[in-house]
C-alpha cells in the first residue's frame, strides 16, 4: 500500500490516467469476450480497419527495435524475443506504424465508422457510443 498511489476525489468529479486502470480494462475485454485481448482487438479493431502492421506483440520482421528486460541481479538489461515488454501491456505496449495509427484516427473522426461510406453494421463500437467520441 502506497499513500500515493491513490486519487483524492470523489468519481466523476475528476480524472486521471492510469495504467493499471488500462491494464483492468484490457482484462475486462478477454473475460466479457471470451477472447484474448489481442485476439479482441485484432478481430474488432485492427482487422476491420486494415491496420496490419499493428500488434500486441513485438514484430518479427526487424521491423522494431529490441525490447530489454532489466535482471537486477546483474544490474544489466538483457534483450527480450517476443512477447510483452510489461505485464499491463494494455496500457503502453502496442506496436504501430504512423499509417496504421492513421486509419484509427480517421476512423474515429468518422465517430468509429470504418469508412466514409459505413452503415451501422461497420462501426468500432455501438451507435450509442458514437456520439460520446
Amino acid at each position: 500500500y502506497n499513500y500515493y498511489n491513490w486519487e483524492f476525489f470523489a468519481p466523476g468529479d475528476d480524472f486521471s490516467y492510469s495504467n493499471m486502470a488500462t491494464g483492468l480494462a484490457g482484462l475486462l475485454v478477454e473475460r466479457i469476450s471470451g477472447l484474448s485481448f489481442t485476439d479482441f482487438c485484432d478481430q474488432y479493431i485492427f482487422d476491420p480497419l486494415g491496420m496490419s502492421n499493428t500488434q500486441w506483440f513485438r514484430p518479427k520482421n526487424g521491423s522494431a527495435q529490441n525490447q530489454y528486460e532489466y535482471c537486477p541481479s546483474l544490474n544489466l538489461f538483457n534483450t527480450v524475443e517476443d512477447g510483452y515488454c510489461f505485464a499491463d501491456y494494455p496500457s503502453g505496449q502496442l506496436w504501430s506504424t504512423a499509417g496504421d495509427m492513421g486509419k484509427f484516427v480517421q476512423s474515429m473522426m468518422r465517430k468509429g465508422y470504418v469508412s466514409q461510406d459505413s452503415d451501422t453494421t461497420s462501426c468500432l463500437y455501438g451507435p450509442e457510443v458514437g456520439d460520446l467520441v
